[in-house]
């Protein structure tokens, strides 16, 4: 897989995690490998891998979305802005060139058909 399949399957396994417990997260990450039809190879390690640490930091994701976001809550954003918005901030703080994230949100955002802005 290239790097932007890569990352567009982690946005989508990121926002079905939304509609699930967190107990049904390994059966779902099972059953979201077996529709791509990929074994474990580097690139589902690689995915299953950043999920898990975005899911494990999102409580401190979302109350720095929360601290700056104005006029909304994460609890009354879409799933799918949110969803984006959780990802960018991730890899905000995970890397340090924070140009390239915000590039790549926006990117992906136009992929996932998104054309207004994200409201932060």
């Amino acid at each position: 897989m290239s790097r932007r399949e890569v990352r567009e399957q982690v946005f989508k396994l990121l926002f079905r995690a939304e509609f699930y417990e967190e107990g049904e997260l390994p059966e779902q990450l099972q059953l979201f490998f077996e529709e791509l039809d990929q074994t474990e190879n580097k690139d589902t390690i690689y995915i299953r891998e950043k999920v898990e640490q975005i899911l494990a930091r999102l409580h401190e994701i979302d109350s720095m979305v929360n601290g700056v976001a104005q006029g909304w809550k994460t609890s009354r954003m879409g799933k799918v802005d949110l969803t984006l918005i959780r990802l960018a901030v991730y890899e905000i703080r995970k890397r340090s060139q924070p140009g390239w994230q915000s590039t790549r949100q926006w990117s992906l955002q136009r992929v996932m058909g998104r054309t207004a802005p994200l409201p932060l």
